[in-house]
């Protein structure tokens, strides 16, 4: 696109936006509300909210993993927001009332944290699952838990994760993340 259709679009974009803020009273320090500081409430504590990521992790799937040689499953139900992941896990192995427990954790690049805490006196303790995302969307790695159970094995997500940016227009996934078509 040669200068002047540039500046041309530009215009044709800042001037109503421009225009807009000036008619509303609002000058440029006005123009777009600050950011308001994140509190990690039901988040890890490192997560950002507003912060891009290359996967979404979003939706109902299943944990796979590995105790003392014998196949465990459970069902997750996570919601990314920016890095910050949050859901449930079902664990049908505990007293009715107690299997949905709360889900907390980040993304950030191709690395996954999550944990779940199962409450004071249990012998799981908290469950922390790390891994990677690799370049298909298979998402793997190690768990352990704090309880007396002393837990530890592998783990893996049984639905692959997606793109962040799939489906944007002008937006394509790649090994750098989401990028504008050409850049």
């Amino acid at each position: 696109m040669r200068f002047g259709k540039k500046m041309a679009l530009w215009a044709f974009c800042a001037v109503p936006a421009a225009a807009g803020m000036l008619m509303a009273g609002a000058g440029a320090a006005s123009a777009a509300p600050a950011p308001q500081p994140w509190h990690p409430t039901n988040h890890a504590p490192h997560c950002n909210p507003w912060q891009r990521e290359s996967w979404d992790v979003n939706g109902s799937n299943t944990v796979n993993l590995t105790y003392n040689n014998s196949p465990f499953t459970y069902a997750v139900t996570l919601h990314q927001n920016g890095s910050c992941v949050s859901g449930t896990l079902t664990d049908t192995g505990l007293a009715s009332g107690h299997q949905n427990l709360s889900v907390s954790g980040s993304i950030n690049g191709n690395h996954i944290t999550f944990s779940v805490n199962y409450g004071p006196g249990s012998i799981q303790g908290t469950r922390t699952f790390t891994g990677d995302i690799n370049k298909w969307g298979g998402v793997s790695g190690n768990w352990h838990e704090t309880g007396s159970e002393a837990g530890h094995g592998t783990w893996s997500l049984q639905h692959q994760a997606h793109g962040a940016c799939h489906g944007h227009h002008g937006w394509v996934f790649n090994s750098h993340g989401c990028q504008v078509w050409g850049h």
